[in-house]
């Protein structure tokens, strides 16, 4: 605004000071003015519907944000679902395993755990009793044999092997 008014101060100062020539100037002058504030107002409005539309969009991205953080944290959920499912169904085939191969002769499970993988064999070891684990060791090759008991060593204990209920001789057998 203060354009506006160094505008009428430069317009009424450069007139003349005859009547109806000023008159006229000064008229001039506060049309122009007019004209400026029209043009302003539109502006403003202009701005403040921009404000608007932005807020708008602003709450709009928010939603989406929170609506793909949800979506995230189910997605997480069912992913440890799945992973949680995955280790009771594993568990239980190296349950099933551990009894199949508790009724095994040493002999033949040592030719079976030598083919399994060895976190598979390591896992069927630390199901055995420890008679039978000691059996079913000393028929492997000792490469193999001192390679699982390696393994065995570095392993992180399982949940159910601190449990004291059970017998030192291994976890209880569980039927699938």
């Amino acid at each position: 605004m203060s354009i506006f008014v160094a505008l009428a101060v430069t317009a009424i100062a450069t007139t003349p000071a005859t009547g109806t020539a000023a008159s006229h100037d000064s008229k001039a002058v506060f049309e122009a003015i007019a004209r400026e504030r029209e043009v302003v107002a539109r502006e403003r409005a202009e701005v403040d519907a921009a404000r608007k539309d932005l807020e708008l969009a602003e709450a709009t991205v928010d939603q989406k944000i929170a609506q793909l953080q949800r979506i995230v944290e189910e997605r997480q959920a069912v992913e440890k679902a799945i992973v949680a499912a995955k280790k009771v169904l594993l568990d239980a085939r190296i349950a099933r395993l551990v009894e199949i191969t508790k009724k095994m002769k040493a002999e033949d499970a040592a030719v079976y755990v030598n083919a399994l993988s060895d976190a598979t064999a390591v896992s069927i070891i630390e199901g055995l009793p420890a008679r039978k684990a000691a059996l079913l060791l000393s028929r492997l090759p000792a490469s193999k044999s001192s390679k699982l008991s390696r393994i065995y060593l570095s392993r992180e204990p399982r949940a159910e092997s601190s449990d004291s209920s059970k017998s030192p001789d291994g976890p209880a057998p569980t039927e699938p």
